[in-house]
């Protein structure tokens, strides 16, 4: 058993006896994991108050083979996003990033990729005003990782080519669209429009373009298609409606 270390985000932790943490991080070389922090209340030298939420650390630690639990030795603080953490929004999305991570990614599967766009994204829910298009990005870049991003490029039922239409209407148990002829008596899920069809065909492309209209339609979409897949709706979702009714 030797020390390892890994760039990795706290997700979540909570306090176990008097001394220690029990964390959740997302880390790059190993993934969603969980370990213990001993004496992290009260340790300010391996640990001080850099096992926050969504803070970005340098994690030293050790993996037991016995057990399902890391041990986490220290931290190094990369960036504690102090600006996205003083904007109770911007917690809120940073929030419903973590809850993603933390319920549609597999335990200690470390992907360098998704590692890197989450850190990225939270990055820019730390200095740019138009965020929102960010958490798009990352919801469908998360969906293309783990083999869930709907089949747009021909029909479920004939299987031929989806050409111009005004409307798509997609089946999520299925995963995909069903042409006009072949939706007749199938049940659909969700009406997608045309302008949300398309940036979900040409994204990443089109990330830097999306408008609030659009954005607001696709929002309501991806919300609703991981709620389906995950099995119940997202408590980090009621919550940024309710933020948002205060600071829209």
């Amino acid at each position: 058993m030797s020390l390892e270390s890994s760039q990795a985000v706290v997700l979540n932790f909570r306090p176990y006896g008097e001394l220690d943490k029990i964390v959740t991080v997302y880390s790059e070389k190993k993934g969603r994991v969980t370990g213990m922090a001993k004496a992290a209340q009260h340790s300010r030298k391996r640990f001080g108050g850099r096992l926050d939420y969504f803070s970005l650390v340098n994690l030293y630690f050790e993996e037991k083979k016995r057990t399902s639990l890391f041990f986490f030795k220290h931290v190094e603080l990369i960036e504690n996003f102090e600006s996205m953490k003083s904007s109770p929004l911007r917690c809120a999305y940073a929030g419903y990033l973590c809850e993603l991570i933390m319920k549609m990614t597999p335990e200690r599967e470390g992907d360098p990729s998704l590692f890197n766009v989450f850190k990225n994204v939270l990055g820019r829910l730390n200095t740019e005003l138009g965020f929102k298009k960010y958490i798009r990005f990352f919801e469908i870049f998360l969906l293309k990782k783990i083999g869930l991003f709907p089949l747009l490029e021909s029909c479920l039922g004939c299987q031929k080519k989806i050409s111009f239409q005004e409307y798509y209407d997609l089946s999520f148990i299925q995963g995909g669209l069903y042409c006009f002829s072949c939706s007749q008596g199938k049940k659909i899920d969700w009406r997608l429009e045309k302008s949300v069809f398309d940036f979900l065909r040409n994204e990443p492309v089109e990330i830097e373009k999306l408008k609030d209209p659009e954005n607001l339609k696709l929002q309501d979409f991806l919300h609703s298609y991981f709620s389906f897949q995950h099995g119940y709706d997202f408590k980090s979702v009621r919550y940024i409606k309710e933020i948002e009714k205060v600071y829209s």
